[in-house]
């Protein structure tokens, strides 16, 4: 009790007048060293407090710590606080590992190989569309250069827009807009190593060995997806590490081919 009486003796001389002396602030900045060194290993990636390892002992540590920092008889606001801060923490690691599933169902009746779409896709509210930079990927031993990953990509695109004439084409998310991305994997005479950069889900239908085109339909604002398009019937030729160059009527004419299967389900699905 002695003890005590004499911090808040101590406090009152530091902070008379409404005024933080000096002995008020070195005493602040030693609490705050000590507490940076006490909470530091709890907050890192491991030996956290929510690590495996971690043991209660070590919240109770931290107890004691704020109850000798703000007098026993605060002791049940300080476990209280702390009780609270734990909580919290746990929710916010709660929603940031909340994984969000969708579920598709498959078209078996589509007029590409593989055509997958959200069972909750309502199609018919979408007047406008969103395009994205198309995704181009090669094998890492593949010869094709930066210049032709852009030839093809404007090739794509001049076809898709050529095709989609009579449709709204935004710059914008909006509600009623349908953000579309085509993605075009060329795998086919690859060693055995994936092409960089390729998301998830690309990489599930993309298997060394092959060729495919692949366009997704999302909500542009939520993201959430909404249909997934895959073909491979049309094989554009690119340059092979064995010598051979790309052939770009080929390309246009699988760009041509691909941009005509879209417009059709566009016709189909879109509200116009």
């Amino acid at each position: 009790m002695t003890s005590g009486s004499n911090c808040s003796a101590r406090n009152n001389a530091e902070l008379s007048g409404g005024r933080l002396t000096a002995a008020a602030a070195r005493r602040i900045l030693t609490i705050a060293f000590f507490l940076h060194l006490i909470l530091k290993p709890y907050l890192s990636v491991r030996g956290g407090f929510f690590d495996g390892n971690c043991y209660w002992g070590r919240l109770a540590n931290i107890r004691c710590f704020f109850v000798g920092l703000f007098g026993m008889k605060n002791s049940l606001v300080v476990s209280k606080c702390l009780l609270f801060v734990v909580l919290v923490v746990a929710a916010g690691l709660s929603a940031c590992t909340t994984v969000e599933t969708q579920s598709f169902r498959v078209n078996k009746n589509a007029a590409v190989e593989s055509a997958q779409i959200s069972t909750d896709a309502d199609f018919s509210r979408y007047s406008s569309l969103l395009a994205e930079d198309m995704g181009v990927f090669f094998s890492p031993d593949s010869p094709s250069t930066d210049e032709d990953v852009q030839r093809i990509r404007q090739i794509f695109r001049d076809a898709f827009f050529t095709e989609l004439k009579g449709y709204e084409i935004v710059s914008k998310p909006g509600p009623t807009t349908m953000a579309v991305q085509a993605s075009l994997v060329d795998l086919r005479h690859s060693s055995g190593g994936q092409a960089p950069g390729m998301r998830r889900e690309i990489r599930d239908l993309a298997v060394p060995g092959s060729l495919v085109f692949l366009m997704e339909m999302k909500d542009s604002r939520s993201g959430a997806v909404l249909a997934r398009a895959a073909d491979s019937a049309t094989a554009p030729t690119f340059a092979t590490s064995n010598g051979a160059e790309t052939d770009w009527s080929s390309v246009q004419q699988a760009a041509q081919h691909w941009a005509t299967l879209f417009r059709q389900f566009l016709d189909a699905n879109l509200a116009r």
